[in-house]
């Protein structure tokens, strides 16, 4: 304790005898009465164990003697004092952002905020305090000094100071970070403090991360003691655009523990990083000219371009349909799509409803919702209706698929921008009746065949689909009905004839779309032959061509034959997507009833030469056919016409013609 005296030039032999109050003593072999040399004396003093609450006096007595060596009458002073107790401190350091590196597990090159908070548990008063950061062994590097100082507030006696680090470029084992106290101090003074610079609002805002053309809202708080004519400045990052809602420069007229606001509107550029900073300055309340601060903090946001959603719409399935051309009938699925075009993420529910035009409704085998949310996938939000078409042809009609509510920018908190507002999509739709078309192929040549001979063709098909489309949905034939008769249209036992049918394709044999066994008992006409299930494809292009095809029995006496289609339903036919059947027409585009298919006539013999009458030498038959002149031909035309008649040796030489 010191005490300053002031003495006057004829005095002499000054002392000073300090008097202490009970539980205060001096330190050591330090006496209670001092001589003054110069302008003041010094005692060290140790306060009592115990604090007390009620002021004690200390009494200082200075005596001295004049010219004529007279003492002169003492002077005392006395100064009241009171003991608290001491100062104890608590240092918390933490990671205060990102949360995910709360842990202290960062990716390389990560950006974090350090934060040491100082807190006084005792009841002296400090006010002023040093912390230093010992990055150590962890490679860690800061924006701020490593050692700062920190001011504590008189009322909640805590404060604290933070670092903005960015972690090493390659990755570390665990190393500690360490902090110091590293002074403290009480201030016979003013004090000012500046604590929680954040971004108040939005709370999507708040991890630093903000999108283009956002408001948002910052804010702090300032603490004081004996302070007057404070003001906080918020200072802008140069050039970058932001701009401010709110004078930079605040008054604060509060009490101690004032928050204070700025809102800012972020500029249309994204920015990888901007550096906010407040700056708090004020005068000491019992001294003007003393000016207290100033007192500063930073925050650094990223700025990133702000979601925008491409709200598209299409028909997604099946293939055939994505024209937007589906058959009868047939049902299909209407895709909903919002792709993120911005870098900052969505965030929350959004909605979208379908409207269909008359006839049209949802597939209610799968879908029973208008109303939908999306689901993402691919980093792309999605949603899906199934749709079935209506029974009859339809023309130029929309389906209209609304976005009722988008979902937030995560970081605004507010709807995610939709590029050009566009908030309804429409898709044209049309309903169309698929036909298939069955053709007889004329066989190039039919020679006469044998009973009892096998893989004999007698019929060919050539099935298109005339309103085909490269994208139209493929029909598929799935069972043949067709009558075997007589060349005078009576029908015969099919078991009687034939021993197998099969149905086969004309340029690759070996693939075999259907098979019949037959035995004598089968006596049903009409024959019906089943298909593999979608085997034979019909769609755009070439047509498709099928053979039908026969193993002969033996024992039969039928002289010719040929199959015949009656009616449009005896060759059954599909749409591939919706499964419902569609109409059959031939070559000259009959159906119903009307439609007709009779494939050429086969001719049986046995299958023993000396069967043939005129067996071995046609043209010297035996003499047991008497009569006989020659060879015979018999041959049909469906109408006159001019015959040129031709004979060759197997070698190809002419032996014989004939024109008529």
């Amino acid at each position: 304790m010191t005490t300053k005296v002031s003495a006057s030039a004829n005095l002499s032999d000054l002392s000073a005898e300090m008097t202490l109050p009970t539980g205060y003593t001096f330190l050591a072999t330090e006496p209670s009465t001092k001589p003054i040399s110069g302008d003041s004396v010094r005692w060290r003093l140790k306060a009592p164990v115990g604090s007390h609450s009620n002021e004690r006096d200390i009494r200082v007595q200075v005596t001295g003697k004049n010219s004529a060596g007279e003492t002169v009458p003492p002077v005392v002073s006395t100064m009241q004092i009171r003991a608290e107790a001491r100062a104890q401190l608590e240092l918390t350091p933490e990671i205060v952002s990102p949360a995910g590196a709360q842990s202290g597990k960062l990716s390389v090159n990560q950006e974090f905020t350090l934060r040491a908070t100082l807190r006084n548990r005792g009841a002296a008063t400090a006010t002023v305090a040093r912390v230093a950061l010992l990055a150590g062994e962890t490679g860690i590097t800061v924006q701020e000094p490593f050692e700062q100082a920190l001011n504590l507030d008189p009322v909640t006696r805590t404060g604290y100071v933070e670092w903005h680090a960015t972690a090493p470029a390659s990755a570390t084992p665990i190393h500690d970070l360490t902090f110091n106290v590293i002074s403290l101090e009480t201030l016979d003074q003013g004090a000012l403090a500046l604590t929680g610079f954040r971004i108040f609002a939005p709370m999507g805002a708040q991890d630093r991360t903000l999108s283009t053309e956002q408001k948002f809202t910052l804010s702090g708080s300032a603490t004081w003691f004996r302070a007057a004519n404070i003001t906080a400045q918020l200072v802008l990052p140069e050039g970058a655009g932001f701009v401010p809602e709110d004078p930079l420069t605040q008054p604060l007229t509060g009490v101690s523990g004032q928050e204070f606001y700025w809102d800012v509107t972020a500029p249309a550029n994204a920015i990888d990083s901007a550096m906010f900073k407040i700056v708090l300055t004020a005068n000491d309340e019992s001294n003007s000219n003393l000016t207290l601060g100033p007192i500063s903090d930073s925050l650094k946001i990223r700025l990133v371009k702000r979601a925008s959603l491409l709200f598209t719409a299409k028909i997604s399935s099946p293939a055939a349909a994505t024209d937007g051309i589906v058959s009868l009938g047939q049902s299909f699925q209407v895709t909903a799509m919002l792709e993120n075009l911005g870098e900052a993420e969505t965030a929350g529910r959004d909605s979208l409803v379908i409207a269909l035009p008359e006839g049209y409704d949802l597939d209610r085998n799968v879908d029973t919702s208008w109303a939908k949310r999306t689901t993402t996938i691919a980093g792309m939000r999605v949603a899906t209706w199934q749709i079935l078409a209506p029974d009859i042809t339809t023309t130029n009609q929309s389906i209209a698929v609304t976005l009722l509510d988008p979902p937030d920018d995560i970081n605004t908190g507010a709807d995610a921008l939709v590029v050009d507002q566009d908030l309804r999509q429409r898709l044209n739709i049309s309903t169309e009746a698929r036909k298939l078309s069955v053709q007889n192929e004329t066989l190039s040549r039919r020679s006469p065949v044998s009973r009892g001979q096998t893989s004999i063709t007698i019929a060919q098909l050539n099935l298109s689909d005339p309103g085909a489309g490269s994208t139209s949905s493929a029909i598929v034939v799935t069972s043949l009905r067709f009558y075997v008769r007589t060349r005078q249209g009576k029908n015969i036992p099919p078991g009687a004839l034939f021993k197998t049918l099969r149905l086969i394709d004309a340029d690759q044999p070996e693939k075999i779309y259907g098979e019949l066994a037959l035995t004598p008992a089968d006596q049903s006409n009409p024959v019906q032959l089943a298909l593999l299930a979608d085997s034979v494809e019909v769609s755009f292009g070439p047509p498709r061509r099928v053979v039908l095809q026969a193993d002969l029995a033996e024992a039969d006496t039928t002289k010719s034959f040929m199959i015949a289609f009656d009616e449009s339903n005896d060759v059954a036919a599909i749409d591939k997507d919706s499964r419902k059947p569609i109409d059959v027409i031939d070559e000259n585009n009959r159906t119903g009833n009307a439609f007709q298919i009779n494939s050429a006539i086969s001719v049986l013999f046995d299958a023993e030469l000396t069967s043939f009458y005129n067996y071995p030498n046609p043209f010297r038959p035996p003499e047991t056919n008497s009569g006989a002149e020659g060879t015979r031909f018999l041959y049909n035309l469906s109408q006159d016409s001019p015959v040129e008649f031709k004979i060759f040796t197997l070698l190809g030489e002419l032996v014989w013609e004939k024109t008529f």
